[in-house]
């Protein structure tokens, strides 16, 4: 009888055990966090608004291209360049640097002593650390005929030197070409020099400057409209029109002017259309924002 009222103490303690055990690992498992529905503020780049201003002459654009051949760098390799060169045609640069590897190499050895009659053997070894150095070079061309945009920027997170960003679009889908630059000053002359020597009209870009997109099916849930109707704002350029307006980031564009809400193609063609026509010097949209909507006036 003593013995089953042990055995029957000890399976009981076990039962509660792995009882607990599950109960435990079941309350601390920890939710899955929320998906966000809404595309997030970038905030380590800055993007500017910029109007080109034509520099007087041609030799003068390229004379203040060479003049800043100190003052910017390509985005990645971030060195400067070993020679500059800049005519009508083109800008071309190439530069240089050295790249240092470590690598560590173990070297064993041998021993052993004896304890009385036997002869008990040691094994050790030692790690030697050596360096490896490569040279490389690359280069870039801006060829100006190619040119369709340019766009400015600022990485304030940036732990270096040039933290003013140039991006030179290039038409028929050409791979863009990324430089940084020292400072704010340095950017705007690069950025009007290269405008100046490019055949591109910088006149037919978008004035208002934002980035847009079209609302997702959980989006326009969220809002309570009806699928593809409005323009979500997804970027808005430090200065630009659209910024000292008051419009923000994830703000809805409902319509254009006078006219009814409107689906996605049909709000963007109609902005095109009016900021592009002759003499008309501001723009006023409707603007769903948090559940309100209100119409805000963009001069341009």
């Amino acid at each position: 009888m003593k013995t089953k009222c042990i055995l029957g103490a000890v399976l009981g303690i076990f039962i509660l055990f792995f009882a607990g055990c599950a109960t435990t690992s079941y309350n601390s498992s920890a939710p899955k966090p929320i998906k966000s529905i809404w595309p997030s503020l970038d905030t380590n780049y800055q993007w500017y608004y910029y109007t080109p201003e034509k520099i007087p002459s041609a030799e003068e654009a390229i004379g203040t291209i060479k003049n800043l051949e100190k003052n910017f760098v390509e985005w990645n390799a971030g060195v400067l360049f070993s020679s500059l060169d800049a005519d009508r045609y083109g800008l071309r640069a190439k530069w240089e640097w050295t790249e240092t590897t470590q690598y560590q190499t173990y070297t064993p050895s041998y021993g052993g002593f004896f304890a009385g009659w036997d002869y008990v053997p040691t094994y050790s070894g030692t790690y030697q650390t050596h360096q490896q150095t490569q040279e490389h070079k690359d280069s870039l061309t801006i060829p100006f005929s190619e040119v369709s945009g340019l766009k400015l920027g600022y990485l304030p997170i940036l732990n270096r030197d040039y933290k003013w960003g140039l991006t030179v679009f290039l038409k028929d889908n050409g791979k863009p070409i990324f430089l940084r630059i020292l400072n704010q000053k340095s950017a705007w002359q690069l950025a009007n020099s290269i405008a100046t020597l490019s055949n591109f009209n910088f006149s037919s870009t978008p004035k208002l400057g934002f980035m847009s997109g079209r609302l997702t099916a959980e989006q326009s849930g969220a809002l309570n409209l009806q699928p593809g109707v409005g323009v979500l704002i997804t970027s808005v350029a430090v200065d630009s029109p659209v910024d000292k307006a008051g419009i923000k980031f994830l703000d809805v564009i409902m319509g254009v002017e006078d006219s009814p809400e409107e689906e996605f193609q049909k709000i963007v063609k109609e902005i095109e259309e009016k900021v592009a026509q002759p003499g008309r010097k501001s723009l006023s949209l409707k603007i769903l924002r948090s559940g309100n909507s209100s119409v805000i006036d963009i001069p341009f």
